[in-house]
């Protein structure tokens, strides 16, 4: 099951720890920058006029079989933050 909510969150995190960590920072930079590519690829990030989310492919909650390959709101939230992140950092 894919879950671009999950991999969007992840990327702002691990964004959030490359500005912080001498050591692994270049590493987690990486790791989200490749994150952020496949989240704005056509397979994940949702074509216009196809509803009102940015991404497609989310899931809300798996255990209880709700909202799954879905658009949600918080998806789009964490994508846009790591976006931000990662537009500051590349200054």
């Amino acid at each position: 099951m894919r879950d671009a909510s999950a991999a969007a969150l992840l990327a702002s995190g691990l964004l959030a720890l490359s500005s912080l960590s001498e050591e692994h920072g270049k590493t987690y930079f990486t790791a989200a920058e490749k994150i952020l590519v496949s989240l704005a690829s056509p397979r994940y990030l949702n074509e216009t006029g196809k509803g009102i989310f940015l991404l497609k492919h989310a899931t809300g909650n798996y255990l209880q079989q709700s909202e799954l390959d879905a658009g949600l709101i918080y998806a789009d939230y964490y994508f846009l933050e790591a976006l931000l992140r990662y537009r500051e950092l590349r200054k």
